[in-house]
């Protein structure tokens, strides 16, 4: 009589986990928050709901990447709540079970991503950089062209850069490989001021924006190069001038030259040696005259001045040549 109600007793067990085991059916499992994408503290939401209108009382397990994370008791229906960082992304499920230990097959999956974005950088280049050599780093000459570029650390793709400037957005582009440059074609005052960059995601319908970059201050100078070129002019000036002084005193006091500071003689001018040559050709002649000397030693003293005063006029020539 005890074996057959054990007996019994076994029947019926084996029959009722063949018919629950065919009665659970998969749970629905739903976010409630409305995007699957969040940002690091963020409360995330699921909710797992039991089809069986025959469990009086389930047990409801959360998992994460087929792992269990969380179970819950309820009745047909609960909620699990998790406050996420970077460690909770991943595909999320349910189950339940009932009856003796029952469970039902798996839930859909649901795909959470925790979005972090890394703060951008912010630099400013001039490509007319040869000539900023006297220039800080935020420093640009008005009229001459500079380029402000914002990258990111690639982490998600696509996305926009927005530059701000003193805190309204003032231009925004493309972020093609992470990266964007604004180009300024001709600097004046009104770009002055402080600049920044922030980069735009769209993950999952949601969009994210970075932290701020630090702030960019640019300064717009005058370029200092007419002051210096009148500077050097001006020196340049202060030097030569005593020295075209000095050269034309020094052309002035020459003597003895046919030619004076590049002025040719024209023959009216009378050379010294010239008036020595005439005044000693007129001695001879006065006393041939005294001495009763002959017509031909005469002629021989006339040559004779001839060739001294060609002798003289040879060596003035060569001196002045020596001079300059």
């Amino acid at each position: 009589m005890q074996s057959a109600h054990l007996i019994l007793l076994f029947v019926t067990s084996v029959f009722r986990a063949s018919v629950f085991s065919g009665v659970l059916q998969s749970p629905t499992f739903t976010l409630n928050s409305s995007h699957s994408a969040v940002l690091p503290r963020e409360a995330v939401q699921f909710n797992c709901t039991s089809l069986n209108t025959t469990c009086i009382s389930a047990n409801f397990s959360l998992y994460k990447n087929e792992e269990s994370i969380k179970t819950q008791t309820a009745e047909s229906s609960t909620t699990f709540s998790l406050t996420v960082d970077s460690s909770h992304q991943g595909q999320y499920s349910c189950d339940y079970s009932c009856h003796e230990n029952i469970t039902s097959p798996r839930s859909r999956s649901i795909n959470v991503t925790v979005v972090s974005l890394l703060q951008p950088n912010i630099t400013l280049s001039a490509p007319d950089g040869w000539f900023h050599w006297w220039l800080q780093r935020s420093e640009v000459i008005r009229g001459y062209s500079f380029s402000i570029t914002c990258s990111i650390e690639p982490q998600y793709p696509g996305g926009s850069i927005h530059l701000e400037f003193s805190g309204s957005i003032n231009r925004s582009l493309s972020a093609v490989n992470h990266s964007t440059t604004f180009f300024f074609p001709k600097a004046d005052f009104v770009h002055q001021g402080s600049y920044s960059c922030v980069y735009e995601v769209t993950v999952s319908s949601r969009t994210f924006s970075s932290p701020t970059t630090e702030l960019l201050a640019v300064t717009v100078k005058v370029s200092p190069v007419p002051f210096i070129g009148s500077g050097v002019a001006a020196g340049l000036l202060l030097i030569l001038v005593p020295i075209i002084i000095v050269l034309i005193k020094r052309c002035q006091k020459r003597k003895g030259a046919k030619t004076k500071c590049g002025i040719t003689n024209t023959g009216n001018e009378t050379d010294d040696n010239d008036y020595e040559n005439t005044e000693v050709i007129v001695q001879k002649k006065d006393h041939r005259q005294d001495s009763h000397f002959s017509d031909e030693e005469y002629i021989n003293i006339h040559e004779e001045a001839e060739k001294m005063a060609m002798d003289n006029d040879y060596e003035d020539d060569e001196i002045y040549t020596m001079g300059d």
